[in-house]
């Protein structure tokens, strides 16, 4: 805290228990490089402008320390999801819906087109907030209910979609991701020559 490398929480709290997101350990390892944190600008739909990590992202985005997901945004309509979607399909129409569901902020997984646990624990928490839309349908799966309802909450209306770069501040950084941040950051680094 004294090198202000890390600082705490707006309550005076530092946590050092909870995990941390993809901008908290960018914001640390820029930190801790010494590095003049200023230029370049932030390309992602998931991020804010003006938000008190905007500085960072938009250094290693120009840097080339970060680079976000590039995600087909769906801009169709319901009849994307025309067939019963439930655990254990596996098809584009899966992963249109996992890209889908992302942009609504009710899926925070991989787009991988397999409809598993994961995505299944999504579509039912979207189910048990939209209890009257999505009540014909089974806890889970993705019938026409649903997905009436995923594309009422996308806007959707015309069948075209479009790609577009996300970063994904609040998602947990891995290890190997820290890692990868870490050494390009230092690599920009000038060495201290001792004389």
């Amino acid at each position: 805290k004294t090198a202000g490398t890390v600082s705490g929480y707006p309550d005076g709290s530092f946590k050092p228990n909870q995990k941390i997101n993809r901008v908290e350990a960018l914001a640390i390892i820029l930190e801790a490089s010494g590095l003049e944190i200023t230029g370049g600008e932030m390309n992602f739909e998931d991020t804010e402008k003006g938000s008190w990590y905007e500085k960072y992202v938009a250094f290693a985005q120009s840097k080339g320390i970060v680079s976000g997901y590039t995600e087909t945004v769906v801009t169709g309509s319901a009849e994307l999801f025309n067939s019963s979607l439930k655990l254990g399909d596996y098809n584009d129409e899966v992963k249109l819906l996992q890209q889908t569901l992302t942009q609504i902020n009710y899926y925070d997984g991989r787009d991988t087109g397999y409809f598993g646990a994961y995505t299944e624990e999504w579509v039912k928490k979207l189910q048990s907030d939209y209890p009257a839309e999505t009540g014909s349908d089974p806890a889970g799966v993705v019938g026409e209910a649903t997905a009436a309802k995923i594309a009422a909450l996308a806007g959707l209306g015309g069948t075209q979609t479009d790609t577009k770069q996300f970063f994904k501040p609040q998602r947990n950084v891995t290890r190997a991701e820290m890692a990868k941040m870490a050494i390009l950051t230092f690599q920009l680094v000038e060495p201290v020559v001792e004389e």
